[in-house]
């Protein structure tokens, strides 16, 4: 069964992190959620330890941790659409955004774009999904809609980095991040910020389906994937080691919760611009140990990146001052962003219903069909 998830809401409890916390969550995220030995002894502390630690931040942040597919090892491109609703029918908009069957993540948000998916599209059907997002203005479903297509997206996960241990709690120094990024660090882009030359089909039914239930519970059983399948676990070993792990199937682990505790916090997605690839590269590479970003992309050639920002309130205007300052300075030549509701957002693992004979099957009439229907019903 293919799951579909509303945003979770975070319960609020008087406990914050401390130190020992933050480097198990960076452990967690290096090691995965599957091997709390190699979490303690990464860390040189016991094994008691880490699990009374990962249980009290699941029960007190209701922390989360789940599996990152890499789509494009599946085949799979990834397409971002930005609309904005016609007054009333915001609702109308989030529903028909849906009737294509390979959205993973949908949201409305606050602000003129009232709306952003994202889409994981077999290869071959780009021209198909530009009709699908050029059908939503035409049957007036949606106005002022953008389709971006994006490498796969970087996870940034919490690190020790801009967290004090002597007052345990996070330190945003903005000026240091602002030199940061314009420091001529030589490190290249991971992976998975980096436009492939093409998108190869590297995974059989079951490593789509093993990877589906990793999405939905990323410490899930081999045992319980064998039952399901209805084959051995060593069959299911091998196909989790050799195929989803050696084969690059998976970006990484995502550990979800709000880590800023009882501060007051937004969601936004940042699209930034800048004049030259090596920019880019500087300030995408100056992310990825940061508290405030979840989620970076790159818009396929493209020199733009898409940022998934999680930001404590007060310090909003700050962050906007340092990008401002960032553009006098050459760096970032402009940005724009939208503010995520996420109490009306959802999440849906990868199609795997509609993987056949080793290939996608892209129902692209189905979706018109879909469209013209809601239309239909909004007359």
């Amino acid at each position: 069964m293919r799951t579909t998830t509303r945003a979770r809401r975070f319960k609020k409890r008087h406990w914050s992190l401390d130190s020992l916390d933050v480097k198990i969550l960076d452990a967690l995220a290096a090691v995965g959620p599957r091997n709390v030995h190699e979490i303690a002894r990464k860390l040189q502390i016991p094994t008691e330890t880490v699990w009374y630690r990962v249980k009290r931040l699941h029960s007190h942040f209701s922390m989360f941790v789940r599996a990152n597919v890499f789509h494009t090892n599946i085949g799979l491109r990834k397409a971002l659409l930005f609309a904005e609703a016609y007054p009333g029918y915001e609702d109308t908009l989030y529903e028909a955004a849906k009737t294509n069957d390979y959205w993973i993540y949908i949201s409305q948000c606050l602000g003129s774009t009232t709306f952003f998916g994202v889409y994981a599209i077999p290869d071959p059907y780009v021209e198909e999904f530009k009709r699908f997002a050029s059908r939503l203005e035409e049957l007036n479903l949606a106005r002022n809609t953008r389709t971006f297509w994006s490498t796969s997206f970087q996870t940034v996960n919490v690190k020790p980095k801009w967290f004090n241990p002597d007052v345990q709690s996070w330190e945003l120094d903005w000026n240091k991040w602002a030199e940061e990024v314009k420091s001529t660090d030589e490190s290249k882009l991971p992976f998975t910020l980096v436009d492939p030359e093409s998108y190869p089909q590297k995974a059989d039914y079951m490593d789509i389906f093993i990877l589906k239930e990793l999405e939905k519970k990323a410490t899930i059983k081999l045992s319980d994937l064998a039952k399901m399948l209805g084959t051995s676990i060593q069959n299911v070993r091998y196909h989790f080691e050799t195929h989803v792990v050696k084969e690059n199937l998976l970006e990484g682990w995502q550990i979800l919760f709000p880590h800023f505790g009882k501060e007051t916090a937004d969601t936004y997605f940042f699209l930034f611009s800048f004049q030259n690839h090596e920019n880019l590269r500087k300030f995408a590479l100056s992310l990825l140990d940061k508290p405030f970003a979840r989620t970076v992309g790159k818009v396929f050639g493209e020199n733009q990146l898409f940022v998934q920002i999680y930001l404590p309130r007060k310090d909003f205007r700050q962050f906007i001052e340092v990008l401002s300052k960032l553009i006098r300075s050459g760096v970032l030549e402009s940005h724009e962003y939208v503010i995520q509701d996420l109490g009306r957002s959802q999440r849906q693992t990868i199609s795997y219903e509609f993987f056949k004979d080793g290939k996608w099957v892209y129902n692209h009439q189905e979706h018109l069909e879909r469209l013209q229907g809601m239309a239909s019903k909004r007359v």
